[in-house]
């Protein structure tokens, strides 16, 4: 009967390799409880790595998308709070101005005057509002202001009203200022012609929450501002009952210029509510696609806590052997 044996030298290297082994393994699931990733990804996917390609380019996509439609939900909701203030100032200005009817007093008359003119300086600020290093009302210069300074623009609106003698007068003159291809587009408006583009919202639709400060009904209600505000500029100083007349008119004008201003803003809501479904629907593919990637990618805690365990065991084991062997000589076999 033959028995094979090793001897010191290989007994040696067939332990160390065999320690190197148990903390390779260690080393791996340490990795993956720490990390939550599995460590062999090549072997999990057997080389092919055309699903998780996939699934970190839609990731990928959908980080974009996100972006977009985040500033585009900002873009909708400052222009929406904008609008709205334009849309208030207006109302309350109308109601001033309405009153003029029941009475030609110049006190009255001039303080919804004075009032207009500070109402038509705020919603030229409104609409310079820049966000995120965009103005959103100025087409797609998006790095420069919709509108000149509110003063300019009233006092080019004065010039070219000249020395009228009615109220009609003035309305011909304001009317044909704020006209397509008028003053107010050439000269008042600084930002682009060309309107802002839509935002792609990642499923094949659109929205646009950028009206613009030539929107025909944002440019109705800054008319009218402006026309009130003339009277506080000296325009019919001599006429007290055409100032009342001009005063009233233009506080009619202004109801119905609101009105269709609140009827843009219903415009823009419809876009608001399509870039919060994109928002919703983003984050759920987000979901979808992340969960798909971690059943790829993901380790499973439960079982490299267990392997490691083993590891460990075996490794404590082979180091208890490793050190008993060691021991074994013939001088302590004599004794």
């Amino acid at each position: 009967m033959s028995f094979t044996t090793l001897g010191d030298l290989a007994q040696s290297f067939q332990l160390r390799r065999e320690i190197a082994r148990l903390n390779e393994g260690l080393m791996r699931y340490s990795g993956e409880l720490s990390t939550g990733e599995k460590s062999d990804l090549i072997g999990e996917v057997r080389g092919d790595f055309r699903a998780l390609a996939g699934l970190e380019r839609s990731l990928t996509s959908l980080d974009a998308y996100e972006v977009s439609v985040k500033e585009a939900s900002l873009a909708a909701e400052v222009g929406q709070d904008i609008l709205g203030r334009i849309a208030s100032d207006a109302s309350a200005l109308s109601s001033s101005l309405l009153l003029v009817q029941e009475s030609t007093d110049a006190q009255l008359t001039g303080s919804a005057a004075a009032d207009a003119r500070q109402k038509f300086a705020a919603a030229v600020t409104g609409l310079n509002t820049n966000v995120a290093g965009r103005t959103l009302f100025a087409g797609q210069a998006f790095d420069r202001p919709a509108l000149d300074d509110p003063e300019t623009i009233l006092a080019d609106l004065v010039a070219a009203v000249g020395p009228a003698a009615t109220a009609a007068d003035v309305f011909t003159a304001v009317d044909a200022f704020f006209a397509p291809g008028g003053a107010y587009e050439t000269a008042s408006y600084l930002g682009s012609a060309t309107p802002a583009d839509a935002v792609s919202l990642g499923d094949g639709s659109s929205a646009n929450p950028f009206l613009g400060a030539t929107t025909p009904e944002v440019v109705d209600v800054l008319k009218n501002l402006a026309t009130a505000a003339l009277i506080d500029l000296g325009v019919l100083n001599g006429a007290p009952a055409e100032r009342a007349v001009l005063a009233r008119s233009t506080g009619e004008r202004l109801l119905t210029a609101e009105a269709a201003l609140v009827s843009a803003r219903a415009d823009l809501g419809v876009s608001q509510e399509r870039i919060e479904t994109a928002r919703s629907r983003i984050a759920a593919e987000r979901e979808s696609y992340e969960i798909a990637r971690s059943e790829i990618r993901a380790a499973d805690p439960l079982e490299a806590a267990t392997q490691l365990q083993q590891l460990e065991g075996q490794l404590q084991s082979l180091y208890f052997i490793t050190g008993r062997l060691s021991d074994l000589s013939l001088t302590n076999y004599l004794r």
